[in-house]
């Protein structure tokens, strides 16, 4: 396989990884899955790469909260507390806000 699209493929799969796993420590719903499309669903994402994705749970999320530790929380406090784990492995400049707010 060509250096390129094994470094693409490690990288892609790793920072998922790493979003998932922090996400997995802020939603009490642990019946949940990150849905990425674009170059990070085909394996070809680069540092230049933004993130298409979106959350599927299987229980319904009470429009506007978000379960959290046993407490409701508007979904802003979370949509914030997504953005900080995202931006932690995405570069900041190609978080969009917008698309967040989409997912939620």
């Amino acid at each position: 396989m060509f250096k390129a699209i094994e470094s693409a493929k490690k990288y892609s799969e790793k920072t998922v990884r790493q979003i998932s796993k922090e996400l997995s420590q802020i939603i009490d719903n642990k019946s949940f899955c990150i849905v990425t499309t674009g170059s990070f669903a085909r394996n070809e994402a680069s540092k230049e790469s933004d993130l298409d994705s979106f959350i599927i749970t299987k229980e319904d999320i009470i429009p506007g909260y978000i379960e959290q530790n046993n407490e409701l929380h508007t979904t802003k406090d979370f949509q914030k507390q997504m953005q900080k784990i995202i931006e932690k492995h995405i570069k900041k400049d190609l978080v969009v806000q917008e698309h967040l707010d989409l997912m939620l």
